[in-house]
């Protein structure tokens, strides 16, 4: 396998850790049961919704300012040869921002949760954070779609096998 796929790969899972131990928080701390659990994840939901509808978007605009810098006609839904075009560094001055949010989020939501504060905290910082983890995500699956343009479907499933695994209690198995 490639090193920039482990790479991108390795750094665009940080939901799955998000995921893992909310659950269990949430009953902890706040002693809720099922359901009210399951309500949590409507705010990262959300977060990942307004990721997708303006990631797209963003990624689009920033590739064809790149290529208007270089003279490059952008044909939309057309294989380009990108040969000559930086982008890696298209892609990533688009992740860095998402990045810099997750971490921060991260880091709040963690913080939040140790000191048990009122709920709309965490509820507000995991609607920021999954909007960043999401952010994260997307570019960096397309930025792998970019890397291996021979080989779209099997770049993107590679990278979603994560999803496909669940680790049970004990740490070993898929549930």
């Amino acid at each position: 396998m490639d090193e920039d796929f482990i790479r991108i790969y390795l750094f665009s899972h940080g939901n799955f850790d998000i995921f893992t131990g909310t659950s269990k928080l949430f009953h902890e701390l706040y002693n809720f049961n099922q359901l009210q659990i399951s309500l949590m994840f409507i705010p990262f939901g959300c977060g990942s919704i307004l990721a997708v509808l303006t990631i797209g978007k963003t990624v689009d605009w920033n590739y064809r300012r790149h290529a208007a810098k270089l003279g490059i006609p952008v044909i939309k839904n057309r294989f380009q040869d990108l040969t000559n075009f930086p982008i890696e560094r298209a892609r990533i001055e688009i992740v860095l921002p998402a990045i810099f949010m997750a971490g921060t989020f991260t880091i709040a939501y963690a913080w939040i949760m140790m000191q048990k504060l009122m709920l709309a905290a965490p509820v507000i910082a995991l609607f920021f954070l999954s909007c960043g983890l999401t952010a994260c995500s997307q570019v960096l699956n397309i930025l792998i779609v970019d890397i291996y343009p021979g080989k779209p479907s099997t770049a993107t499933a590679a990278n979603n096998i994560p999803g496909a695994y669940d680790v049970d209690e004990e740490g070993t198995g898929m549930a």
